[in-house]
């Protein structure tokens, strides 16, 4: 129903304002990595420099994501309170069980950033492709499992834990994909391996530094982020008909404004590679 729509809106929109919040991960990586390959190295090859910024970015994300799934999961009703949505509202519920079930998937969508970021630095855009498509083609059977009352008739519910399984199945690609990319060159300094991730141990170096990338840009996004979000809020309060309405035309116009993409990344990617050239030369 739109009471359901609208109020999922709204719990996209606070998902999205914290995970997107910390999307310098994937800008930093792409960055980072890309001053740590070689210009011979064939796209989508990672030395163990390259993965080792890659996971000092993916032990950081990991990290962004439990202290983020925590957070909505204490913090999300008070949070929709605070937005107009009240206790009583329809739309109350459906926005506080999505906002639930999608807070398990927090470690994942933080991960996928950080580890796009390296398959960009590294040059390599397929493999990310290849990932979140195999994702998407998922969060979209679940969903006609999950939703429908023809099916499951999970709902609101069965949207957010299509999504959430979508987002960790695409973290773990991504994730194994690197670890065979960077096979036994991983081991070759004798370093044992990081626990669960099997890439080579981050620098506690490195994952300063990727912080330290992240405060300008964390409050560029949030500013951006913030504003579309209190949008989605405010549309919700004027009734349920209006934010379903506001949560469609929402997702149109953000698909289309993320075309731009593919050529930024790219050209980040190609740019931090040509000045470590430089430096090394």
């Amino acid at each position: 129903g739109s009471a359901d729509l609208a109020g999922t809106a709204v719990a996209v929109a606070i998902f999205s304002l914290v995970s997107k919040t910390f999307n310098f991960l994937g800008s930093a990586t792409t960055t980072f990595v890309a001053e740590a390959s070689s210009a011979d190295a064939a796209p989508g090859e990672f030395s163990v420099e390259m993965a080792r910024v890659a996971a000092a970015s993916v032990v950081m994300a990991l990290a962004l994501g439990t202290c983020i799934a925590l957070g909505l999961l204490a913090g999300g009703g008070p949070l929709l309170s605070r937005l107009g949505l009240a206790a009583g509202s329809p739309m109350r519920a459906p926005a506080q069980r999505y906002l639930a079930l999608r807070a398990a998937s927090a470690p994942a969508v933080m991960a996928v950033q950080a580890l796009q970021g390296a398959y960009r630095g590294a040059r390599d855009s397929a493999t990310p492709l290849a990932a979140l498509g195999a994702a998407t083609v998922l969060n979209i059977v679940l969903d006609a499992l999950l939703i429908p009352s023809r099916c499951l008739g999970w709902g609101v519910g069965g949207a957010a834990i299509a999504t959430a399984a979508s987002q960790i199945f695409g973290a773990l690609w991504l994730l194994r994909n690197m670890q065979v990319s960077c096979g036994a060159a991983c081991r070759v300094d004798g370093a044992a391996p990081l626990p669960l991730l099997a890439l080579p141990a981050p620098r506690v170096a490195d994952c300063k530094k990727v912080a330290k990338a992240g405060g300008s840009l964390t409050l560029r996004t949030f500013t951006g982020v913030g504003a579309l979000s209190y949008s989605s809020a405010a549309a919700s309060a004027l009734g349920a008909a209006v934010g379903a309405g506001h949560a469609i035309a929402f997702q149109v116009w953000l698909s289309a404004s993320l075309l731009a993409d593919a050529v930024a990344v790219g050209a980040q990617a190609l740019l931090a590679q040509a000045v470590a050239a430089a430096d090394r030369a």
